[in-house]
């Protein structure tokens, strides 16, 4: 369809994921869950409030709050059903996958860079598209399955 990486820094995790957007490159594509999951074309807004709170969800509503104030309601369709998690189970998750030997996740509720690393890691080892999203479904997948099976 003609949507190209313009800049390969935008498909990896942390702050690098969403780099400053100029005039040579106004938007990055987002797929918060994979290819099979809603797009969306963010743009320095987007990234802005993305910096100030390292959440897509937080970001997404103030851009739908910004324009339903300014009268331009942009209602945002999303089908996929996952269910995202609370502080407490991130922490969970986050502690299974130190079991799993990802040594550099800390257990603290926040997904930082080695979670969503690792979260990508496990992704891939049960044979799903690597997003790094942190869903219900994953917790799920892990809490099913001890340590060291698939």
């Amino acid at each position: 369809l003609g949507v190209r990486v313009a800049d390969e820094r935008i498909t990896g995790p942390g702050p690098a994921r969403y780099p400053a957007l100029t005039a040579a490159t106004p938007a990055t594509l987002l797929l918060p869950e994979g290819p099979q999951g809603p797009a969306f074309l963010a743009t320095r807004n987007f990234v802005a409030f993305w910096r100030y709170n390292n959440s897509e969800a937080y970001a997404f509503a103030v851009g739908v709050l910004a324009d339903t104030l300014r009268g331009e309601a942009r209602p945002i369709a999303w089908a996929s059903g996952e269910t995202g998690l609370s502080r407490r189970q991130i922490a969970e998750l986050q502690a299974l996958l130190i079991q799993r030997g990802h040594a550099d996740v800390i257990v603290d509720g926040v997904p930082g860079v080695n979670t969503r690393a690792a979260v990508r890691a496990e992704q891939k080892r049960l044979g799903w598209p690597d997003t790094g999203y942190i869903g219900i479904k994953l917790l799920d997948a892990l809490r099913a399955a001890p340590a060291g099976q698939s």
